[in-house]
Parts: structure tokens; C-alpha cells; sequence
């Protein structure tokens, strides 16, 4: 499946969220990355996000299937996303 991740973190969760995500996915943007990726390899990201989750971490995952995009889970601070987990400035 492929998988897009969405970054909205500060300070130093900014940079832990980097080296969690480059090790999984290729960035395609300041704040957003795009893997093709097995169903435990997402769980992986999740829990390693989870584990160094902190008030300046929030991290969106959208899920792409036959041409529609929809949002799995959003880790952190879910305020800084809508509720349809689009960012939100």
C-alpha cells in the first residue's frame, strides 16, 4: 500500500520525527514523506512515533486506495490537524 505522512512537530520532535520517518520513507517535502509499505511495516512507524510522542510531535498518515486517499491515524498533538486531518495553519 502507499502511504503518505504529514509532519507538523516543533523543536526537537521536528528532527526525531525526521530520522523515524527517513529510515522508513523517502521525504518528498520539508514535512512529508511517501512509502509503499506492508501493513506491519506501518505499525512499526506507529509505535516507534508513539514511543517518542511529546506536546510538539503531530504526525498525520494517510493511507492511498484505488485512487482515494484516507486518513489512518494522526499521532500526537491532534489539534494542530482538522478533523478530517488536513493541515491546518
Amino acid at each position: 500500500m502507499i502511504v503518505i505522512f504529514i509532519s507538523h512537530c516543533h523543536k526537537k520532535a521536528l528532527t526525531t520525527t525526521r530520522r523515524i520517518l527517513d529510515s522508513y520513507a523517502d521525504r518528498i517535502g520539508s514535512r512529508s514523506w511517501k512509502a509503499n509499505i506492508t501493513l506491519e511495516g506501518l505499525k512499526a512507524i506507529e509505535s516507534n512515533l508513539k514511543n517518542k510522542s511529546s506536546k510538539n510531535n503531530s504526525v498525520a498518515c494517510w493511507i492511498i486506495k484505488n485512487k482515494d486517499i484516507e486518513l489512518e491515524w494522526i499521532i500526537g498533538s491532534k489539534k494542530r490537524f482538522n478533523e478530517e486531518g488536513k493541515f491546518s495553519i
